[in-house]
């Protein structure tokens, strides 16, 4: 009996140039380590018994059918996450860095719009000559959360909508593994309001697209006709030991003011500020550097844990932002080399 190992399971992607259809060469690895995902379809298959029937089901009928994908990688470029914001901009240089823009639309005119994507999951038993191939058509990302901890790889988790998954089988194929270097921890940084908050110990920034994957049916198919994005939530949150500039900055602007909060609501609107991630190699010929970019950034929750047996106090606080930093249009993730 041929049994199939995820250590030799393969993911590979391209953009599509068209909905439902799948890409001509899917090729690309994640660039990362992929740590695993899940496939989940579902036909939604309904259950008929009538007057008369007796107990039992008497029928069974296809229903709408759906799929979704979740997975998590170690991050080590940011191009996979164009599936779910949009098509990269730049050329990756310090003076003009690729970027990863907010786009409203899906579609496939040009880089206005993003894109899906089409990815092939590889199973390969060794010794054999054939692989069998999960194709996934028409995926699109809907939630992104990037997440950075302390003495860990930057780590990227994402879910989406697929819109039909086909099954095959090939003559084998060589799969060529990404090489690329990862983003680790000690090269992060939080920067809060153009200020860099020390010991932090975790943090995590998260989008969400809110798309309805049901929006786009009607009579005549069992599969959606497209995709549409809902709005945009930005969310992010931290975890770092205690230090005077949290209750100088951090806190003073969670309440509102430096005394409490009672003259905090005063003026209504929450008063925002940059919330920056950094990711960084240095400035020497081809160090990395990236940036995710959010403005308008509030606190919505400020927790401060204390108890004995951990000495030195942590806090944690969770809040929203508005959208990417504005450099000619909403920009929230950039990266470079040094040339």
């Amino acid at each position: 009996m041929t049994t199939y190992r995820s250590f030799n399971t393969a993911f590979l992607y391209a953009a599509d140039t068209a909905f439902g259809t799948a890409a001509a060469s899917i090729v690309t690895p994640i660039e990362g380590r992929l740590l695993g995902i899940t496939i989940n379809e579902n036909n939604n298959i309904t259950r008929s018994v009538g007057l008369g029937d007796g107990r039992n089901d008497q029928n069974y009928t296809y229903g709408p059918y759906s799929a979704n994908f979740s997975m998590e990688y170690e991050l080590a470029k940011f191009d996979f996450l164009q599936f779910g914001m949009g098509a990269i901009t730049g050329s990756g240089t310090a003076v003009a860095p690729y970027y990863l823009p907010e786009l409203n639309f899906i579609g496939y005119s040009g880089v206005t719009e993003c894109k899906t994507f089409s990815a092939s999951l590889e199973a390969v038993d060794i010794g054999t000559s054939t692989h069998y191939i999960l194709t996934l058509l028409s995926c699109i990302i809907n939630t992104i959360e990037i997440s950075f901890e302390y003495g860990r790889p930057v780590t990227v988790r994402v879910s989406g909508f697929i819109y039909k998954v086909n099954k095959s089988s090939a003559a084998s194929t060589t799969f060529t593994k990404n090489t690329d270097r990862l983003w680790i921890f000690s090269q992060s940084n939080f920067n809060y309001n153009g200020s860099d908050i020390g010991l932090v110990q975790s943090a995590a920034v998260s989008i969400n697209n809110n798309i309805d994957y049901d929006k786009n049916r009607g009579l005549g198919s069992r599969f959606i006709f497209g995709y549409e994005f809902g709005l945009r939530k930005y969310d992010f949150n931290l975890t770092a030991k205690l230090q005077k500039t949290f209750f100088t900055t951090l806190h003073q602007d969670f309440q509102g003011n430096a005394a409490g909060p009672d003259t905090g609501i005063s003026t209504s609107e929450v008063a925002s500020k940059s919330i920056i991630f950094d990711v960084s190699e240095g400035s020497a010929s081809t160090n990395r550097n990236g940036q995710i970019s959010l403005t308008s950034g509030v606190i919505d929750q400020f927790s401060t844990p204390i108890a004995i047996s951990e000495n030195v106090i942590q806090v944690s606080m969770s809040g929203y932002c508005k959208a990417g930093i504005t450099e000619t249009v909403n920009k929230p993730i950039k990266w470079w080399t040094v040339p």
